[in-house]
């Protein structure tokens, strides 16, 4: 597979997957798809990390999960779209998604070729305004071919020291790459801060990558509450 098939050009791909971590870039995926589907757009976050969960930020009731979505990819002899169709819950807030698998070595067994090939497949059917990404960052050609296919690739940073210096390590990597090869996706590269400290956090600086906005820290808020916050930030209308 040398990338993510994009014939339907109605639905838009939003990938997050940030260089750094503790950032919290699934909270502000999660928000990103809360934030569309209350701008009536019919949205789907899907969460690829290894070990992330869905489930940590929507609700619904479902007999199926990843598992299963895991298994119609692996075994090539089920249909892969009505398995797709059937399997994904609604939040009462009415984003979609794919409840975690019960066993989380069950994610494990996806390769970068099957995330792609996933991807294109919910894109082809055409069912969704936006598919939100939460994904672990990599540098592989595989995954490089998956960001390649998004419209908008966000980073999510807090503007500590460690958080600015991997943003601008990551970002130097991927313009060496871009020069010495045909990868091309710094042109679609924004950055959000998240978890930011007026008193402590800082700029990234003038390196390239475009800033859409940010969030501070919600104090004495779950996670529901963070979400609920985060999705009302007008960042989001920047990357629509």
């Amino acid at each position: 597979i040398s990338g993510v098939r994009q014939e339907n050009d109605n639905t838009n791909l939003i990938i997050y997957s940030s260089p750094c971590g503790g950032t919290g870039t699934s909270s502000v995926a999660a928000a990103c798809a809360l934030h569309f589907s209350r701008k009536n757009k019919k949205v789907l976050y899907l969460n690829l990390e290894k070990f992330g969960s869905s489930d940590m930020f929507f609700q619904g009731e479902s007999l199926f999960d990843m598992s299963d979505i895991i298994y119609a990819l692996k075994s090539k002899k089920v249909n892969l779209a009505m398995k797709l169709e059937s399997c994904v819950n609604q939040d009462v807030r009415g984003v979609y998604y794919y409840s975690h698998p019960k066993v989380a070595l069950d994610m494990l067994e996806m390769s970068s070729e099957d995330i792609c090939f996933l991807i294109s497949e919910l894109r082809l059917t055409g069912a969704y305004d936006y598919i939100v990404v939460d994904l672990d960052f990599g540098l592989d050609i595989n995954t490089l071919n998956i960001y390649k296919a998004a419209d908008k690739l966000l980073w999510v940073g807090d503007g500590s020291e460690l958080s600015n210096s991997k943003i601008r390590r990551a970002y130097q990597a991927v313009s060496v790459m871009e020069q010495n090869s045909e990868v091309a996706f710094t042109d679609k590269l924004y950055l959000i801060y998240n978890k930011f400290s007026n008193k402590t956090g800082k700029d990234v600086g003038d390196i390239g990558i475009k800033v859409v906005g940010g969030a501070q820290v919600f104090l004495h808020a779950n996670t529901a509450e963070v979400i609920e916050q985060l999705a009302l930030k007008g960042m989001f209308s920047e990357i629509s």
